[in-house]
């Protein structure tokens, strides 16, 4: 229900005033189109700070965001290729709140935009025979976000609960049901953002299968 009312109130209303088009959703994810890159980075930015400033009960859903500029290939209504498969990537690499953009996205937008990326290097991400350079943003982050201040965004402090000893977990790959290899990067992203999620607990212990190295 949560996220049915954030889609309703905030997510959808955002894609369609910057002209975005929803591809397809794939789990709890959402690949959309946009016609503009300016467009697309930010209606990315005000979600997140929409969903930072808004409804307590919609603040706990936190989500990442990755941008990219580059050709993809039409098929039907959905659409692939090199440039989502570093778009998907992209998202892999955001924090929570977030959102990391390709090089080719910044030169686009850094002059446009009044928000302040951080350059964060070339990143090595699966299934891309190049390194990637990342650029990021978090929403309430003072480094990123101009608008961001204690006035202006609550402080959430972390809460530690026990945990039994000696737990450990294990994150095994997911599989990709549709029959379909292009999709197969979806399944990775799954499962790497699993492993991203329990590596910030204190306890638990990942393991990466070799495949999500």
């Amino acid at each position: 229900m949560a996220l049915r009312t954030l889609r309703e109130e905030l997510i959808d209303p955002a894609i369609k005033k910057r002209r975005g088009r929803i591809v397809k959703l794939m789990g709890d994810g959402i690949l959309i189109e946009f016609a503009s890159v300016v467009d697309a980075v930010a209606c990315g930015a005000e979600m997140q700070l929409s969903l930072a400033d808004g409804d307590p009960g919609l603040s706990k859903i936190v989500f990442r965001i990755g941008v990219n500029l580059g050709d993809v290939v039409i098929d039907g209504e959905d659409i692939q290729g090199d440039g989502v498969n570093v778009a998907a990537r992209l998202e892999t690499l955001s924090e929570p709140g977030g959102m990391c953009i390709s090089v080719a996205v910044h030169e686009q937008v850094r002059d446009r935009l009044a928000f302040n990326f951080e350059d964060a290097g070339k990143q090595e991400v699966k299934n891309i025979d190049r390194p990637v350079r990342v650029w990021k943003w978090s929403a309430g982050n003072p480094e990123t976000d101009p608008g961001a201040s204690s006035a202006t965004r609550p402080l959430r402090q972390p809460v530690a609960l026990p945990l039994p000893e000696n737990l450990s977990i294990a994150v095994l790959a997911f599989d990709n049901i549709s029959n379909d290899p292009e999709q197969e990067y979806f399944a990775d992203c799954v499962a790497e953002d699993v492993c991203t999620a329990l590596s910030r607990a204190r306890d638990p212990v990942c393991d990466r299968p070799q495949q999500f190295v």
